[in-house]
Formats: structure tokens, sequence, C-alpha cells
């Protein structure tokens, strides 16, 4: 399966430098779906939309928010933003 990424999730992943051993227990599990969703969860399915190929960010943005880690979720939005630059991505709760 071709890469259409423009950065894959595990150099993104790389980049964040999480270094899990300083991470508490409390937080252990979001940083963990963080891992999860930049690099088991790099690749979309052939024929996916834009939403699907950027549900791996907004997942890891999502539990980034969820510690409090900002500076992170912000270089995740960033390359978010320069993957998908034409597109408006809509978000939406759930009721």
């Amino acid at each position: 399966m071709t890469n259409n990424y423009k950065q894959s999730g595990c150099s993104l992943f790389a980049e964040l430098n999480i270094n899990f051993d300083s991470v508490s227990l409390e937080h252990l599990s979001h940083y963990t779906a963080v891992e999860y969703f930049l690099t088991e969860h790099d690749q979309a399915p052939a024929g996916a939309s834009n939403s699907e190929k950027a549900k791996r960010y907004i997942e890891s943005i999502h539990h980034l928010n969820e510690v409090g880690d900002e500076a992170r979720a912000k270089k995740v939005l960033a390359v978010m933003s320069d993957e998908f630059p034409e597109e408006r991505l809509q978000l939406t709760m759930a009721d």
C-alpha cells in the first residue's frame, strides 16, 4: 500500500518526543493511544475520505488535550492543517 501522507505518523510521533519512562500512570493510556493512532493507524484504507484520513490526527489531539499537553496537540494540529490545507474539516460533538 502506498503512503500518501505528507508526513508519516511514525515520524510525527518521533517528533513529539514522548518519554514513556516519565509519563505518569494516570496519563499512560492517553500517550499510548497517541502512539497507536500515529504509528499503527498510520495508513488509511484505500479510497478513504479525508475525514477518515484525518482521524489519526483528531484522535491524537483529543488524547493530548485530555492530559493537558497543549504544545504537542498544537504540533499535531499544525501537521494536520498542512496536510489538508484546502479542506475544511468539520468536527461535531455527540450529544
